[in-house]
């Protein structure tokens, strides 16, 4: 198989959120009103959500796109790299709008125009993350010629 194993992927998730804090929560405390130490539990718990929730995403977005096109993640061209940006963060808001409504104190709509804020931050900050990534720690798979002579018939 050529996706990443579960432990690469876990690896990957750890890092994605952990940079991911050092950009949003100043994001979030300058556009929610609140205080760096009271935006960062709200973003943690963010983090949280969107480590379980993007680990699966991406593993099934990972799987999906091998299925369809033969081209592991790391060979990803940017449109695919864009449309897998944007289906991670639109897709975590089902889970991410409550946390935000509960935690941040705000109201359904404030909580949805700051889920966009902060979707649109990640979502660019993933199609870098995920670049950079795979081009540092590409898959390593055996059967390269396998998939590729597979794609040719």
């Amino acid at each position: 198989m050529s996706l990443r194993s579960g432990r690469e992927r876990l690896f990957q998730v750890v890092c994605y959120e952990f940079f991911a804090l050092a950009l949003s929560v100043p994001f979030y405390a300058a556009t929610g009103g609140h205080e760096i130490s009271d935006a960062l539990p709200v973003m943690i718990m963010l983090a949280l959500a969107e480590m379980f929730w993007g680990g699966m995403h991406d593993s099934l977005f990972d799987w999906v796109d091998l299925r369809r096109s033969g081209i592991i993640a790391d060979r990803r061209t940017n449109k695919r790299r864009a449309l897998h940006a944007l289906s991670r963060e639109g897709s975590v808001a089902i889970v991410t709008v409550p946390i935000i409504m509960y935690m941040g104190g705000h109201g359904f709509f404030e909580a949805l125009a700051l889920d966009v804020g902060l979707t649109l931050l990640y979502a660019a900050y993933a199609f870098v993350f995920f670049r950079v990534y795979d081009w540092a720690l590409p898959i390593h798979c055996v059967h390269d010629a396998a998939v590729e002579a597979s794609a040719i018939t």
